[in-house]
């Protein structure tokens, strides 16, 4: 039996969390208020990456980096003989040394 997927976040909510990320990338008195316990720039850069990816669910065409970044490691993962099934999931071919003869 197929495993049931959870519903995807509406639309609504994804752009929620992307406002309130991109605010505070662009406001450093609640940037380091909430991320007191963080490096400025760890904590930068983490939000940073968390709004590529919702950038690239929501389809903002301004903000290409998580889509390249993916196509970066889809490719990485081909050339070292990795199949990516259209699930998303990996598909390992053997070693050559374990490939019968």
């Amino acid at each position: 039996m197929k495993e049931m997927q959870p519903a995807l976040r509406s639309p609504e909510e994804v752009q929620r969390a992307h406002h309130i990320l991109m605010s505070l990338i662009f406001e450093d008195d609640l940037r380091g208020y909430i991320f007191s316990n963080c490096e400025p720039a760890m904590a930068y850069e983490c939000l940073k990456a968390q709004c590529d990816i919702l950038c690239w669910v929501s389809r903002h065409e301004h903000n290409q980096t998580f889509a390249k970044h993916l196509r970066q490691i889809e490719a990485g993962l081909r050339e070292a003989g990795v199949e990516i099934l259209n699930s998303g999931e990996l598909k390992r071919r053997p070693p050559k040394s374990q490939s019968t003869r």
